[in-house]
């Protein structure tokens, strides 16, 4: 089934990929999949920046590039806008 469940961006930086390398351990791991994993379980948040806390976290924040500048500013804004 097809996630449409990610932005535009996300989207682009995914493409057809399941999976990615975690980064730290080298190890081939699933992308973060929102009908299969809890948010909670691969992620945390400190202030702006999201913080992956599984491989799959680690794979997922690395290959949708989750912190780069213009990410944390959007993620500013929705949360002064009360979105998030």
């Amino acid at each position: 089934m097809n996630l449409a469940l990610c932005c535009a961006r996300c989207n682009r930086y995914k493409g057809s990929d399941l999976s990615t390398v975690d980064p730290e351990t080298g190890e081939v791991t699933l992308l973060y999949n929102p009908r299969m994993h809890a948010w909670s379980a691969h992620f945390t948040l400190d202030g702006l920046e999201i913080v992956p806390l599984s491989p799959v976290g680690r794979g997922t924040l690395r290959i949708l590039r989750l912190n780069e500048d213009t990410r944390i500013e959007e993620r500013r804004l929705l949360i002064d806008l009360g979105e998030l």
